[in-house]
Order: C-alpha cells, then structure tokens, then sequence
C-alpha cells in the first residue's frame, strides 16, 4: 500500500485548496454550455464514489479553515466551500 506522499505538506503549505472530483464514475456524462455558464448530468455514473469508511484520512477541512485557508471542493454538480 503506498502512502500519501507529499500531499500533506503541500495541502497544509498552501494559502488556497481545490478538490475537482466527480460523484459517480462508470458511465457518467456531462454537458457544459461556456456561453450559458452551466453545466447538466445527461447520464448519471453507474458507479458511486462515496465510501462508508476510509483507510486514511490526509486531510482536515476543519483544521485548514483553522488556519486560515480557503478550501475548495469542485464537482459536476456544485461548487462547495
């Protein structure tokens, strides 16, 4: 099993953080309209994304706003910060 190498030093470095994921994968398709500024879910992933217990935990949203950071986390359905 490998580690999670730098990550940690360099997310705890940094003034800003962006997370750019997706909440499905396996199928999932989008359409993005530049003009328009939006984006929709044309198909929905067959498979979810969201797991019930994890091995790791390399990061701490509560503690990088502690800090002072702006965390982002971007993904095909909404923008959350």
């Amino acid at each position: 099993l490998t580690g999670p190498g730098g990550f940690i030093d360099i997310s705890q470095a940094t003034r800003n953080i962006s997370f750019l994921c997706t909440f499905t994968t396996k199928g999932l398709a989008v359409n993005i309209d530049g003009k328009q500024g939006k984006i929709s879910i044309q198909k929905e992933g067959s498979v979810k994304k969201f797991v019930k217990k994890v091995f790791e935990r390399t990061f701490s949203g509560e503690e990088a706003v502690r800090r002072g950071q702006k965390v982002f986390y971007v993904t095909e359905r909404a923008v959350f910060r």
